[in-house]
This record gives C-alpha cells, sequence and structure tokens, in this order.
C-alpha cells in the first residue's frame, strides 16, 4: 500500500480522494457481527423497534454506526456503500 493516495497505519487504511483524507479501519471476519451487535443493541434498536419494522432487515455500517431498514436489505447496502464507499456492512433480521 505505498501508492502515493494510500497509507496503512495500523489496523487502518488512509486513502486521499477528491481532495482530503479518508480513513478505514480494517476489521477482521471474527470482529465485524460483535461489533455490529453491540452497536444494534445500544444505540440502533430502540430507535426502530417498532410492529412495522418486524421481518424487515436493518443493514448496519459497522465503522460510522450508520444504518438503514427496508424489506430485505438491497437498497439499505446500496444506499450505505454509496455513502460510504469503504464500508463494513452487516445485515440484521429485526
Amino acid at each position: 500500500m505505498n501508492s502515493r493516495n494510500t497509507a496503512r497505519v495500523g489496523n487502518r487504511i488512509k486513502s486521499y480522494k477528491k481532495g482530503q483524507w479518508m480513513q478505514t479501519i480494517l476489521w477482521s471476519r471474527e470482529e465485524v457481527p460483535p461489533r455490529a451487535k453491540h452497536l444494534y443493541e445500544s444505540s440502533i434498536r430502540p430507535k426502530i423497534n417498532l410492529e412495522e419494522n418486524v421481518r424487515r432487515m436493518v443493514i448496519i455500517d459497522i465503522e460510522t454506526g450508520d444504518y438503514k431498514v427496508d424489506e430485505n436489505g438491497l437498497h439499505a447496502a446500496d444506499y450505505l456503500s454509496a455513502k460510504h464507499p469503504n464500508a463494513r456492512l452487516l445485515r440484521l433480521c429485526i
């Protein structure tokens, strides 16, 4: 990762894009589910735990805590990926 536009610092990658440095945290496969579950239980669930959301999917960006709810998670994942291109996303059923 020694190009002019990226640098690795510990478990983070910094990349230069559109005139600014952006930082991405590298999460292992084992770290993603517990992180998503913690975010869901501590801050997301109280906001979306509604009857209308039963059997819907929530997609969580584990780096930013952003989330989106929809029927099957596809549109939510597209939305969050567009918002944060290097996002680590996890899908949970509500």
